[in-house]
């Protein structure tokens, strides 16, 4: 029989899991997970409306995984908020001194500091002690290799609050691991209705080394103020297989939803990415002014396979994309994919990045239909990846007033096929093709069409000149791209869908797969447009 086990921040001390006497700490999950741990079935409860932190260790750590039809959950009980999970380490030791006028020391001396947060909201690292505004630290060590040692002031740490003195306020060093680690090799774990917050790392699962991974699932948790959101990744041959994000919040973090690999060539197959809400991705650069690179990106996949990425919301921030696919450069893959029905809008960086500049083998039969993409920073919808086994598909999209090409296909690539989209009131291009790019476009609409607002190989072009060269370098195509359009398409009000009037309503093309509407679900009818 599975044992159902019960955690409350404000319970007394010395409890033992029990509803009764439930623990109050992350450090009795851990322990209990440690000796004489979890089984697969086992529930842990984490009671709303509470915060639960460690104490002496430095993040909830899980060893013990689940079973294919037993899962080890971790969940909510009770009413009020969803508990709130301190992703943010031990607070911080030592005694707070007052140097200068609102300006905090610590003579902090241990071991490497990745992050500083004030009541589980991430500060900015200044970049020097004078001057230091409200909100930010300073770690002042030979150890901190982004600002470099301050000898005029002792070792130790620099602080103002945003309001009052230290001691208003509860305060946390955050190290690389701070959060949720799911331990090397583990499978079959699910995470529901948590609040994760504050720190270095909501929840990442650690180098798997000797198996597959499996089934690590999250429904309905929100991740709020952390460099690292979610990160499930496996490695070498070691892959990831039908992990689960769906319904989720990301705000306000550095990075936000990735699963897949860490820079190897680990596949990741059969994932689900479907319905979460990622805002506010390093909007104001508080998470990437300190520690290592930060890929600030909303949602992130590497190596993916027969992944759904379906119906997500993505908005602000996010300079190095919304919706972002890498593929590792010589034994990488990105077979199979369906990305439907998302919104990705008012973000500083490219709408769907296919590919991330990797042109690696053993890549076809991915389908991107019926995304909105809105006001994006640069690219709208960029491919950067030839599909080699397979064609590909971009099809019926809506692409809305972004910085660079609407459309974009990186040089040499190939086999995708781009039609049925609408590009309205780009900054500069509605469409561009790389060099011996022979990617092929076909019945989109483009509007409104002013000068050249096409490139080829980083030549501008009119669109009667597009049309009859979309293979590059000048070469006239057999079948050019004689079914694109440039008419209004009439959305209705307010929305991106078209009004019964629209002439675009009927004049689009079958491709080589199935496509999904912006609603996610298929066609009967098809349009130019995503709905």
């Amino acid at each position: 029989m599975a044992n159902v086990l019960y955690v409350d921040g404000l319970a007394a001390n010395g409890g033992v899991g029990t509803l009764v006497s439930p623990w109050n700490c992350l450090d009795q999950v851990t322990a209990y997970s440690t000796s004489p741990g979890f089984l697969p079935g086992d529930i842990v409860q984490f009671k709303r409306g509470t915060t639960i932190a460690v104490k002496t260790a430095t993040a909830l750590s899980i060893v013990n995984g689940g079973a294919e039809e037993e899962p080890i959950t971790f969940q909510d009980y009770g009413v009020g908020p969803l508990p709130i999970i301190d992703c943010g380490g031990v607070a911080i030791p030592g005694v707070w001194t007052e140097p200068f006028t609102g300006i905090y020391y610590n003579a902090y001396s241990g071991s490497a500091v990745n992050g500083f947060t004030e009541d589980s909201m991430w500060l900015t690292h200044s970049a020097a002690i004078a001057g230091m505004d409200a909100g930010q630290w300073f770690w002042n060590s030979t150890s901190n290799v982004k600002f470099p040692y301050q000898s005029a002031y002792p070792v130790g740490l620099y602080y103002r609050p945003t309001s009052g003195a230290p001691a208003s306020h509860i305060l946390r060093k955050c190290s690389s691991t701070n959060g949720v680690g799911i331990g090397s090799n583990l499978s079959h774990l699910r995470f529901k209705n948590l609040h994760f917050k504050g720190g270095a790392v909501g929840v990442a699962i650690g180098t798997p080394s000797t198996t597959h991974i499996y089934g690590i699932e999250f429904i309905r948790c929100t991740f709020e103020e952390l460099r690292t959101a979610l990160d499930i990744s496996g490695s070498g041959v070691w892959s990831t297989n039908r992990c689960k994000a769906k319904y989720c919040i990301v705000l306000n973090c550095g990075k936000g939803i990735h699963f897949g690999s860490r820079d190897t060539s680990a596949p990741a197959y059969d994932h689900d990415i479907i319905g979460n809400t990622v805002t506010n991705i390093d909007l104001d650069a508080r998470f990437s002014s300190f520690g290592g690179a930060l890929d600030r990106e909303g949602i992130g996949l590497q190596n993916s396979v027969r992944c759904k990425i379906v119906g997500n919301t993505i908005q602000y921030g996010c300079l190095h994309g919304g919706l972002l696919t890498w593929i590792h450069g010589t034994l990488g893959k990105f077979d199979g994919n369906l990305f439907a029905a998302n919104v990705v809008k008012d973000i500083d960086g490219s709408g769907i990045v296919l590919g991330a500049a990797v042109n690696a083998p053993s890549k076809g039969y991915n389908v991107v239909s019926g995304n909105i993409v809105a006001r994006a920073g640069q690219y709208g919808i960029k491919v950067n990846t030839t599909s080699t086994l397979r064609p590909s598909l971009v099809t019926n999209n809506v692409i809305d007033a972004c910085g660079l090409a609407h459309l974009y296909t990186q040089s040499t690539c190939a086999g995708w096929e781009i039609q049925n989209n609408i590009s309205v009131s780009p900054v500069t291009h509605h469409a561009s093709w790389g060099g011996a790019s022979t990617c092929r476009p076909n019945a989109n609409d483009y509007w409104p069409i002013s000068g050249t607002q096409f490139a080829e190989n980083g030549v501008a072009r009119s669109w009667g000149s597009f049309q009859h060269e979309v293979y590059m370098n000048g070469v006239t195509v057999p079948l050019p791209d004689a079914s694109s359009v440039s008419v209004d398409p009439q959305f209705t009000v307010g929305t991106y869908r078209l009004a019964p009037t629209s002439p675009l309503k009927t004049a689009g093309l079958y491709g080589s797969h199935a496509a999904l509407d912006g609603d996610g679900v298929p066609f009967s009818i098809m349009p130019i447009g995503a709905y």
